[in-house]
């Protein structure tokens, strides 16, 4: 009705076309790390289990219809302003952290109890709840296992399998398999991503490049990250501790850096066969008004970034050439960003995070903050999350990337 009532004027009124994007308040794409996970997670949980209820009377099994209409509510209030956001008091936190883990705790009850309920009860089984085909290699216990799995099924698991690792290798620098060789610099960033069978660099200057930046005290302190922090003061983590090592089916090179009060422990990996560069996190973190990024400097980049969102994906500018431009200094994207140069591309793929710079040749992922407004303990704990590379030719379809990001 808006919009009819305004019909008369569309000649003398302003026009705009693109996405309503508000110039504020970046900063919640980060804040309340540990409240963004587990949303994240649940989001996952709340997915697989009703697909499970859906199925669950050929298994015999009950499916409480009540219960799950009372946990969806429930989520659906800590995605609430300013709960989700991360821009609430101490209390919502320390409340909805523990309600998160029961429910997280709940649904893993009821997809169990729904499973278990079937003919194959107290055998290995492997699920996939997802709509995309999936072949990867799992590991139950100290056992390897190869599984190819249709979209939504469940499957036995087959023999105990032995990797042929013999494409796995790794030196004091490097790690490769039969696809990807990746190279390290020596403070732990990566100098050199190489796609053996497109025969493409992936890197210009530096991949996974840990800067801790200055992230001072604004008046919404959680709100808000200040849009001139890449021109100020800055530090790098230290490396302080490498080893490598052949698990089964992967190769893992665990970095250890240190940061004042803060330790950083990853573990990047190369899987059998696979192109995906796995990078799982561990960060004491414990600074205040500071914020740690990993940073990227492809060898190629675009005039737009393709952005994972709620019921999709949107292209956003990488260009800074006018104040809208500009005003998008930290975009929010869900699962990956996509970047597609004139023949080849990348994706940043991530489990929890969603705040990203991409401007200018350069990309970065926003991985934790230290307000000290309105919560301030913010984020002053152990954080675990995963991100990810995934190089590919360009243009990888959008199905393929979300297949690899779920």
């Amino acid at each position: 009705d808006l919009f009819e009532d305004l019909e008369p004027y569309r000649e003398i009124m302003p026009t705009y076309k693109g996405e309503l994007y508000y110039e504020r308040h970046q900063g919640s794409y980060t804040s309340q790390a540990r409240s963004k996970k587990f949303n994240r997670k649940i989001e996952y949980l709340l997915h697989k289990v009703e697909w499970l209820g859906a199925v669950a009377k050929l298994n015999g099994a009950k499916y409480d219809f009540d219960e799950m209409e009372k946990i969806w509510k429930e989520i659906l209030l800590y995605q609430f302003h300013d709960i989700l956001p991360g821009t609430s008091i101490k209390k919502v936190y320390d409340e909805s952290l523990a309600r998160y883990q029961i429910i997280s705790d709940r649904l893993d009850e009821i997809a169990k109890t729904i499973l278990l309920a079937g003919k194959d009860s107290g055998k290995l089984s492997a699920l996939n709840p997802t709509n995309f085909q999936r072949t990867e290699w799992v590991k139950k216990d100290d056992d390897w296992y190869k599984l190819t799995l249709a979209p939504y099924s469940v499957s036995k698991l087959p023999e105990a399998a032995v990797p042929d690792s013999s494409s796995l290798s790794f030196d004091d620098y490097t790690l490769q398999n039969s696809r990807i060789r990746v190279v390290f610099g020596t403070n732990g960033e990566i100098t050199s991503l190489y796609d053996k069978e497109g025969g493409k660099e992936i890197v210009g200057k530096y991949f996974n490049k840990f800067t801790i930046y200055s992230d001072p005290f604004m008046y919404y302190n959680a709100w808000d990250i200040n849009i001139n922090y890449p021109d100020m003061k800055k530090w790098d983590m230290k490396l302080v501790g490498v080893r490598s090592y052949i698990d089964g089916a992967k190769v893992v090179r665990e970095q250890t850096f240190k940061y004042d009060k803060s330790t950083l422990v990853q573990k990047i990996s190369l899987t059998v066969d696979d192109n995906m560069v796995r990078f799982d996190t561990t960060v004491d973190w414990d600074e205040r008004f500071k914020m740690l990024r990993a940073d990227f400097i492809p060898a190629f980049f675009a005039d737009e970034v393709n952005c994972d969102i709620q019921f999709g994906t949107f292209n956003r500018t990488t260009k800074q050439e006018n104040s809208v431009d500009w005003a998008q200094f930290e975009i929010c994207a869900h699962k990956y960003v996509n970047i597609d140069g004139a023949d080849y591309g990348f994706a940043l793929i991530n489990d929890c995070k969603y705040g990203h710079r991409a401007k200018d040749g350069f990309l970065s992922l926003c991985l934790l903050r230290s307000p000290e407004f309105p919560d301030p303990t913010c984020d002053i704990c152990t954080h675990t999350f995963s991100y990810a590379i995934l190089p590919h030719k360009a243009p990888l379809a959008e199905s393929d990337v979300q297949a690899r990001a779920y």
